[in-house]
């Protein structure tokens, strides 16, 4: 049995995350990429928060269907607010 049988194909399981370069708007991600997770891989989109405690922290979404998709607070469609 070969090394390579037994080893994870070269994107499962991982996340590839890279900084938004231009934002569109405030609300528009801060980082963005995609998460496999087997063989599924889904678009991410993340944001920098700071709690009312002043706490900074990373927020996200993971897209899991693009095309049906609405933002809940804007009504947006995702597809117009994700980057990819």
């Amino acid at each position: 049995m070969s090394s390579n049988e037994n080893s994870t194909p070269k994107n499962e399981n991982q996340i590839r995350l890279f900084k938004s370069s231009s934002k569109k708007s405030d609300k528009s991600p801060d980082f963005w990429g995609k998460l496999n997770i087997g063989e599924v891989e889904y678009e991410i989109a993340m944001w920098n928060n700071v709690s009312k405690t002043g706490t900074q922290y990373i927020s996200g979404f993971v897209n899991l269907d693009v095309e049906d998709e609405t933002d809940a607070k804007s009504n947006t469609p995702v597809e117009s607010i994700l980057p990819f």
